[in-house]
């Protein structure tokens, strides 16, 4: 298995041994697209809208930082067959990924209860990489019924099919389908599971 992840302007590919890969990356591009991950996504995805910042150059950055990290998948990781995305920074990846491999993605920000018009077609392109993932965790329940909504509410070109936590994806224009689960998992302690070890004897007795 590979960890692929960014450092300043290197894309790394760090595999089970520790080596690394490094790829340059585009400084614009980059720059751009942490832009609009921190002025616009961060504070639509958690509710605050009035303090986002929206920008066309940095949405274009933002896609093709997507699609380039993308190509570099399908071209350099030619064995894979299953990619773990890690949150709203590579949103579009899944469906970037489609064709080639099986995605799962733990976004781990809230979606927000409320978009705003003008806010509403940005997100819908999130909305769409998360829809071709086959699986996508979410931190909460409430987290994963705002996506439902909005899936529901503004992604009329497509026909979405609810059933308990999977949506079926259909595209009216292709009539080919796609199901994604969604899953709620929190992430933090089994509590329960520690207090319930530290009650047992033979540990209090090590313990002094």
């Amino acid at each position: 298995s590979e960890w692929w992840f960014i450092d300043g302007e290197r894309l790394i590919c760090r595999n089970a041994e520790g080596d690394d890969a490094n790829y340059v990356l585009d400084s614009i591009l980059v720059e751009n697209h942490y832009k609009y991950c921190n002025n616009f996504l961060w504070p639509v995805l958690h509710d605050l809208p009035q303090f986002a910042h929206y920008s066309e150059q940095e949405r274009l950055c933002y896609k093709a930082f997507n699609s380039g990290i993308a190509f570099r998948l399908r071209n350099i990781d030619k064995d894979a067959n299953a990619f773990f995305v890690n949150d709203y920074q590579f949103a579009l990846m899944p469906n970037l990924l489609k064709h080639s491999t099986e995605s799962f993605v733990f976004w781990h920000i809230p979606w927000p209860k409320y978009v705003r018009p003008e806010h509403v077609d940005a997100m819908a392109e999130l909305a769409t990489g998360l829809l071709h993932a086959n699986v996508v965790g979410f931190h909460t329940e409430e987290y994963r019924q705002n996506f439902f909504n909005f899936v529901t509410d503004h992604m009329h070109q497509f026909n979405v099919q609810t059933s308990d936590h999977t949506i079926k994806l259909i595209d009216r224009t292709s009539c080919k389908s796609h199901s994604t689960k969604f899953v709620s998992a929190p992430l933090g302690i089994d509590s329960e599971h520690w207090s319930d070890l530290a009650n047992l004897g033979s540990l209090r007795q090590q313990a002094l």
